[in-house]
């Protein structure tokens, strides 16, 4: 799991606006209310070892690739054409917002989304869930920035790290693939959501990810799967996913859709226009025999999101099969020419060896 970490801590509890500058030979993900084009600039140990300064405007196809492993790998892992050792990401305001909770049939969802949400300005941050036994409504929570004399209702600018998430793990590991259990999480979930919230924005962006690790890994593991489908083709999509998860929920504790805008920049992008965006938590177990059930689970699935002009989430497992990840991902063939071009072959790791070679 990556860790979640604070760029300059203390700048994040009382700074308003200004660039914070990341080593990433020691940080996983950046917890931060970030812009949408976040990294101003990177150094990459080229060839001959020189540390090359690389800017949007210069170097654009190497530069859009370093992007692709700037966001698809651990940072301390080999990547496409160079390891990214330090970037400086432009930080946006970190202002009070006032969460909104809405129920609503999965069919209606994404028209709702682009009049009440995509299109309202105050908008800042989105997620709608669909939990199992009640798969086809859209729980959806959106954080809007609410007028600056608003009192708090939480004080706190980011999250107080924890040793026990005991309580989180135990709800997590109950939920996962347990439809009996749906109505006591809805119940819960509709009660929590429903109250009225207002937060600073960072207090949001800092939750810890190691609420959502597991007691033990030993018998059964969770992972994630994520897709990302045109806006014109999410609600085919979505109907296709249900009918999956009704016929077999094979251990998913939670489908959370979320917009993304286009990304014309790196040379792997998923997002070639805006698309939605379906993150699959789910348990799997450690037996072969059962896992190999999920492989065939998975690769129905993304022939689901190719049929509807999509594609999946490359760093995570690699199950997809060949044809599949040449079928999502046309552009590779350029991406292993540039490899070649600028003596990158030596930066490899299982999803290219998988793939590319």
């Amino acid at each position: 799991s990556p860790r979640w970490i604070h760029a300059n801590h203390h700048r994040a509890r009382h700074a308003r606006r200004m660039p914070v500058r990341i080593d990433l030979r020691q940080a996983g993900a950046v917890a931060l209310a970030v812009e949408q084009q976040p990294v101003d600039a990177e150094r990459l140990p080229r060839r001959v070892d020189i540390i090359h300064h690389l800017v949007h405007r210069e170097s654009r196809q190497v530069d859009a690739t370093a992007l692709d492993a700037f966001s698809t790998t651990r940072c301390c892992d080999p990547t496409t054409v160079g390891v990214i050792v330090d970037a400086t990401l432009r930080l946006d305001e970190n202002v009070k917002m006032t969460r909104k909770y809405v129920k609503l049939p999965l069919d209606d969802y994404f028209e709702w989304f682009q009049s009440s949400v995509l299109s309202n300005k105050t908008s800042l941050m989105h997620n709608a869930d669909l939990i199992p036994g009640e798969w086809r409504t859209a729980r959806s929570t959106t954080w809007q920035t609410a007028p600056e004399n608003s009192p708090l209702t939480t004080e706190a600018r980011l999250q107080e790290s924890r040793t026990n998430y005991f309580v989180d793990r135990l709800m997590v590991n109950a939920v996962a693939g347990k439809e009996s259990l749906a109505p006591l999480r809805a119940k819960a979930q509709d009660s929590i959501q429903s109250q009225p919230e207002i937060v600073w924005r960072n207090f949001e962006a800092s939750l810890d990810v190691q609420s959502l690790e597991p007691f033990s890994r030993h018998r059964t593991t969770f992972v994630l799967q994520e897709y990302f489908i045109p806006e014109s083709r999410a609600l085919q999509f979505a109907r296709k996913l249900v009918a999956l998860l009704e016929r077999d929920s094979l251990g998913v504790a939670n489908v959370s859709m979320r917009h993304a805008p286009a990304d014309p920049t790196s040379l792997m992008s998923w997002t070639r226009g805006p698309v939605f965006s379906f993150v699959l938590y789910l348990r799997i177990p450690s037996n072969e025999s059962e896992r190999a059930k999920h492989i065939v689970w998975e690769r129905e699935l993304i022939d689901i999101a190719l049929a509807n002009e999509g594609t999946y989430y490359l760093p995570y497992l690699l199950h997809a099969r060949a044809d599949q990840f040449t079928r999502a991902y046309p552009q590779s063939d350029r991406l292993q020419r540039l490899r070649k071009e600028v003596g990158a072959e030596r930066f490899t790791n299982r999803l290219w060896q998988k793939y590319l070679q």
